[in-house]
């Protein structure tokens, strides 16, 4: 995979007060990891990055749309289409993650920021099928699997499964802007990517 010189961002978002979201960016020819500080407001905590270092391109693990279903087509108000497809969560089951979410895209979008829905679960289980008992388990293992399939500078590794999502969306948005990131779902409803 070709890196750009364009900062883009993988985030993965957690709680908003459980020290669990991360944002993997490029600069400096390095990928960097900042991590919200437990107790701190990870919302704010991202709006300030985005608007500092204002990516082009940023790709997020949790719901950025919600089913079909609640705008008067369809029947299933839990999944989306795309998350069938991949066996992901729901996001109504996710409530309050996902509205956090939607309106951190909706802001980014308007800015200018180009925003995609990632999975890395899907993106390990599609690409890397041998990794997966590994998944949660075994941090090294994986990190050693991915850079040895994409070469990328780390200013240090990922120090925990947080990072290591927010570096594998980091993947999957520079994989989009390259457009060879895989895809599940319907554009009408909302696509993953992976």
């Amino acid at each position: 995979m070709t890196i750009t010189q364009n900062l883009v961002m993988g985030i993965d978002f957690g709680a908003k007060r459980s020290g669990k979201t991360v944002i993997a960016l490029n600069f400096d020819r390095f990928l960097h990891f900042k991590q919200c500080k437990a107790g701190k407001d990870a919302d704010q905590f991202l709006l300030g990055e985005l608007k500092n270092l204002k990516p082009i391109c940023m790709a997020i693990d949790a719901p950025l749309t919600l089913p079909r279903a609640y705008f008067g087509e369809g029947h299933d108000y839990m999944y989306r289409h795309a998350d069938r497809q991949l066996a992901g969560m729901s996001p109504m089951f996710l409530g309050g993650l996902t509205a956090r979410a939607v309106a951190i895209k909706n802001w980014a979008l308007g800015e200018g920021i180009d925003v995609i829905e990632a999975y890395p679960a899907a993106f390990l289980k599609k690409r890397f099928p041998d990794l997966l008992p590994f998944y949660k388990q075994n941090l090294a293992k994986c990190i050693k699997t991915i850079l040895e399939n994409f070469a990328v500078d780390l200013k240090q590794n990922p120090s925990n499964w947080h990072q290591f999502d927010a570096w594998i969306c980091w993947i999957i948005a520079n994989l989009y802007r390259q457009e060879l990131a895989r895809s599940a779902g319907d554009p009408s409803e909302g696509m993953i990517y992976y």
